[in-house]
Formats: structure tokens, C-alpha cells, sequence
């Protein structure tokens, strides 16, 4: 076992990447799960918004109508009637919408003109859409009372808009097969895993495998009387304990931070096994990057740019529910896409059975065909460059 035992001489120099990568992922699990966890939200809640409202109008009932539900859920902020000092104010955020309301708009509107109220809002914000709607609101009620009773004086057509607006309908959200008391804080450092693993295995085991290829080294080994196989199955194994043992340590280290919560889960064997799948892809990637990878300058920032922009576009870092569809196809083609696909959905479970785990499992062997695959082409690369090479 004398490659066997070179392999982990040449690992133990890798050690030092190996810990800081894992430093890293812990931190970075811990702060973004807290963080996710902290922010976590019951059901809806209404956000106030800063407004001002610049009546050249006068102070009629319709008006103040608007106003006051304009301000019922938001803060208005008074402000002078300066063009120079409504900008300031916008381009300060001391407001986020500012309605203009101009003279003889009350006059115009009783009488059936069609009228608007001008704004001026922060481009393109959800603040602006939401005070766009209140406003039109507020505005289709009144027309549509003024218009079925043109007697009603303005107090009165004022009074029956508010009392209409002023109903609200209850809502009830409900869901089924699905986890209702929130995502777990393990299950955000299973889905943030992706990286290290990718990371780690792409800089180790290039690195190995690079000084095994090295064209002297590889020469006396082909003059040793060990077999060529016997090399090969050395070097696969040592990279298969390196795999599980980065496995086993990430699995430890989660159970370490998490305890009886994760020992209580009923998606535990769903989730080792997403991960160790996915161990395997990063392998196979590791495994398929050796084949090109030739200089060891280059290594930390290949594995960099790999390790980060699988993730990145797959969903490790930003949320698969946020990204557009286009993006989401794209990443469909890559492996850290099922992972990150399967790991949302075991964290959302709330019931085991065979139409909610279907899913999961078809992503888990999702990516073992991936994995197959990678190895299939390094394996036909690494073929075809020794081939060549004799």
C-alpha cells in the first residue's frame, strides 16, 4: 500500500486549506441561519410608509378623506411647498412618496372630469406601487358612489368611502405536507455545505492527483513492478476515505450545533443522504478538474470560481424561490441545483410519505447520474491523454 500511504502524505499538506475552508462554512452557516431565523415572519404585516401630501386645493372633506386614509397605516411627514425641498427630502429618503394634489382637483372631480393626483416617488419602488394603489382606490370608490348618487354632498359621499374602506377581510393561510413551524436552522447549514464541499474537494484533490500525474513522478511509477491497476485502486481509495471522512466531519460538526433538534427530525436519513450524494459530486468534479487543471498557482482560484458560481447560480447563497425562471433552467443543468432542490424540501416536510419523499429521492438520484457522469468523462480524458502520451 505504498501509493496508499503517499496519498495521505501528499493530503497532509492540504490540511491547512481543509481547516480554513471548514472555519469558513461554519461561520458563514451560523450567521446566515440566525440571521433567516431571526427575520422569520408569522404572516403578513403591513410596513408603514413616509409620506407627505401637498394640498394647493384647500382643506375639503374629500381631501381630507384621502389624507387620513393615506395615513392610516403610514406616516406623514409635513413639508413645505418648495420644489427644492420636496427633492431634498426624496433624495434624502425622509419621504419615500409625495402627492401632489393641484388647485381646483375637488371641483374637477365632483363635476365627473377625469382627473389625477400627480406624484412624485422613489423610481421603481414598492413604495411607490403601494401608494399608487391606495390612492386609486380610495379615488374608484368615491367616483363610483359620486356617480350612482350625484345628490350625496361631499361630507356624506366622504363618510360612505371611509366607512366602505374601512372593511377588511380576515385571511387565513393554510398549508398541507408542509412543515408550518418555520425551515429548521439545520437544514441552512446542510443547504450552505454545497460550498465547502465543492471547494474542498476540487482544491485537495487536484492537488493530489497533480502530483501523481506530475510526467516524472508518473513515469517511475509505470516502471515499478506495482500494476498500473493497483496504483489506480490505491488512488481511488484514498480519495474515497477523504470523501467520507469530510462527510462524517461536516455530519459531526452539524450535530454538534444542533443537537436533539436534528436527531428529532423525521427527514434526518433524507438529508445524509442528499449530502452524501452530493460529497460524491464534488468528487467527481474534483476528479474531472484534474484532467484540465495543470498549474498549482491556479488551483485556489479555479476552485474559487467553480465552488462559488455553482452555488451562486444554483441556490446555495440566493434563495431558488427569488430567482427568475430563465436563471432557474439554466441551473437545472447543474448538479448543486438538485441538491439545493432536495434540501428546501426536506426541510419543508411535514409528513413522510411516498408522494412528498418521491421528489427528494429523484433529486438525490439526480445527482449520483451526475456524478456518474463527471467520472465517466475524466476517466475517458485521463484515457485518451495516456493513450496519446504512449
Amino acid at each position: 500500500m505504498q501509493v496508499f500511504k503517499a496519498f495521505f502524505k501528499v493530503l497532509r499538506a492540504s490540511f491547512p486549506s481543509i481547516i480554513l475552508y471548514v472555519a469558513i462554512f461554519i461561520g458563514i452557516s451560523l450567521i446566515f441561519s440566525g440571521n433567516v431565523m431571526n427575520n422569520a415572519v408569522d404572516g403578513f404585516t403591513v410596513e408603514s410608509v413616509n409620506l407627505a401630501v401637498i394640498n394647493r386645493d384647500g382643506d375639503t372633506p374629500l381631501l381630507r378623506g384621502l389624507t387620513d386614509y393615506l395615513t392610516k397605516d403610514n406616516h406623514l411627514v409635513d413639508l413645505p411647498d418648495d420644489s427644492e425641498r420636496l427633492q431634498d427630502a426624496l433624495f434624502y429618503r425622509e419621504v419615500s412618496y409625495i402627492v401632489l394634489v393641484e388647485d381646483g382637483f375637488t371641483d374637477r372631480f365632483l363635476a365627473g372630469e377625469p382627473v389625477t393626483l400627480d406624484a412624485v416617488k422613489v423610481p421603481d419602488s414598492t413604495t411607490g406601487y403601494y401608494c399608487d394603489q391606495l390612492i386609486e382606490k380610495y379615488l374608484s370608490t368615491a367616483r363610483l358612489y359620486h356617480e350612482a348618487n350625484p345628490d350625496l354632498t361631499e361630507e356624506q359621499l366622504t363618510a360612505a368611502v371611509a366607512e366602505d374602506l374601512a372593511i377588511e377581510t380576515p385571511v387565513t393561510l393554510k398549508e398541507y405536507d408542509v412543515n408550518t413551524e418555520g425551515t429548521p436552522n439545520f437544514v441552512y447549514y446542510y443547504q450552505y455545505m454545497a460550498y465547502v464541499l465543492i471547494a474542498m474537494m476540487i482544491l485537495t484533490i487536484c492537488t493530489i492527483l497533480m502530483v501523481f500525474n506530475q510526467p516524472d513522478l508518473r513515469r517511475r511509477n509505470l516502471c515499478a513492478p506495482l500494476p498500473l491497476r493497483s496504483v489506480n485502486a490505491q488512488v481511488t481509495l484514498g480519495c474515497a476515505i477523504f470523501t467520507i471522512a469530510c462527510w462524517v466531519l461536516l455530519i459531526g460538526l452539524s450535530f454538534l450545533l444542533y443537537g436533539k433538534a436534528l436527531l428529532s427530525f423525521a427527514g434526518l436519513p433524507m438529508l445524509l443522504a442528499n449530502t452524501f450524494a452530493f460529497a460524491l459530486v464534488s468528487l467527481s468534479i474534483g476528479f474531472l478538474a484534474s484532467s484540465f487543471v495543470k498549474s498549482f498557482t491556479v488551483l485556489s482560484a479555479i476552485s474559487n470560481v467553480v465552488s462559488l458560481g455553482l452555488c451562486f447560480i444554483s441556490g446555495v447563497f440566493v434563495p431558488q424561490a427569488i430567482m427568475s425562471p430563465g436563471v432557474l433552467t439554466a441551473a437545472s443543468f447543474l448538479p448543486a441545483y438538485w441538491y439545493v432542490k432536495a434540501n428546501n424540501a426536506i426541510g419543508s416536510l411535514a409528513v413522510l410519505t411516498s408522494e412528498t419523499t418521491n421528489p427528494i429521492w429523484t433529486a438525490i438520484f439526480i445527482q449520483l447520474g451526475f456524478a456518474a457522469a463527471f467520472f465517466s468523462v475524466a476517466l475517458f480524458i485521463t484515457k485518451q491523454r495516456r493513450t496519446g502520451n504512449n
